[in-house]
Order: C-alpha cells, then sequence, then structure tokens
C-alpha cells in the first residue's frame, strides 16, 4: 500500500514538474520557441514521463489554463454562484504581461478552443434539444467574447475598472449573450 502511495507522489511530483517549468518558460520565452525538450530539462524529468502525462505542448497548455479558465465557463453554469470569477479577473491582471501575450499570440486559437470546450461542458445540459444555434458555435463564440473582454481591459482599462466591476460587467455580458443565443428566433 505504502508503495502505491509513493507513486502516485512520484507520479504527481512529475506532471507538476513539467507544467510549473513550462508555466516558468512562457514567462520568459515565446510560447513558439519553447520545444518539449526545453520542458523535460527545465523540469528534470525523462522524455517518456513527459509523455506519460502529456502529448506535447499544446496539452500543456491546455491543462494549465483549464482550471484558470473554468470559473469564465462556470458563469454558464446553472445554479453556480461564480465565485472564482473575481479570482481569476484578479489573477489575469497581477499576470497581465503574460496573459496579453497569450492571448494576443498564436496560442489565442488554442486558448478559444480551450474555454469553448469548457463553455460547452457548462451549456450543455441546459441548451435546448434542438438550440438554433448549436451548443458547440455558440460556445466558441462566448469564448472569443469573454477572452476579448478580458483582453481589452488589461491592455486599456484595468487601471480605471477595479476588477470586481469588470468581472460582474464579463458575467452579464456572458449570460445574457448566452440566453439571447438560446433565444434565437429563427
Amino acid at each position: 500500500m505504502n508503495k502505491i502511495v509513493a507513486l502516485d507522489r512520484r507520479v504527481v511530483k512529475s506532471r507538476e514538474a513539467c507544467l510549473d517549468a513550462f508555466v516558468a518558460l512562457l514567462a520568459s520565452t515565446d510560447y513558439e520557441s519553447i520545444s518539449v525538450n526545453d520542458v523535460i530539462q527545465r523540469a528534470n524529468v525523462g522524455r517518456s514521463t513527459f509523455y506519460d502525462h502529456f502529448t506535447g505542448k499544446e496539452d500543456l497548455l491546455r491543462h494549465r489554463v483549464a482550471n484558470v479558465f473554468s470559473p469564465l465557463a462556470d458563469v454558464f453554469a446553472e445554479g453556480t454562484e461564480g465565485g472564482g470569477l473575481l479570482w481569476v479577473i484578479g489573477h489575469f491582471r497581477e499576470q497581465r504581461r503574460l496573459v496579453k501575450t497569450l492571448l494576443e499570440g498564436s496560442t489565442r486559437p488554442l486558448l478559444v478552443r480551450c474555454l469553448a470546450g469548457l463553455i460547452e461542458e457548462r451549456i450543455a445540459g441546459t441548451w435546448p434539444d434542438s438550440p438554433r444555434l448549436p451548443a458547440k458555435l455558440a460556445a466558441v463564440s462566448l469564448a472569443e467574447a469573454q477572452l476579448g473582454m478580458i483582453l481589452h481591459w488589461l491592455a486599456h482599462s484595468a487601471q480605471e475598472c477595479p476588477p470586481q466591476n469588470f468581472a460582474e460587467a464579463l458575467r452579464l455580458a456572458s449570460t445574457s449573450s448566452a440566453a439571447h443565443f438560446r433565444n434565437l428566433p429563427f
């Protein structure tokens, strides 16, 4: 039994080492310039260990942002208060240089797909059986809108508009857009 616990800890530790190494590299290097080999070296893990956890650097990015993006997607889930939204907006503000780089760069389509997938999971149970706008298309549109608002806020308004005001505006814009998508008249 102790051997299994030790193995589980090692698995978690190597996975986290890869994710942490990736984030550290992102802070100092352009995403396009980062290689799997860079992550492996920085994390001090073997190539096979890396591939036991991830399929490549896009998979690393997806795993790292999924937890951070969850509060954005939770805005669309019925019965959630969205308490994590203010935290994530504050986190984006603290990490604005990195967030802006990711949202303005070649990683944006991947980030949109990741957030859209999370949104689609949230709306799947609440979307009508035969929506006028497919849930997948709505989710991509909602993800683009949220990330666009975040990018603009970080680039132009983060000093004048406090995180709590922006989080509420983002929540209202997101939920009203989703409601309109669900009830399109065609």
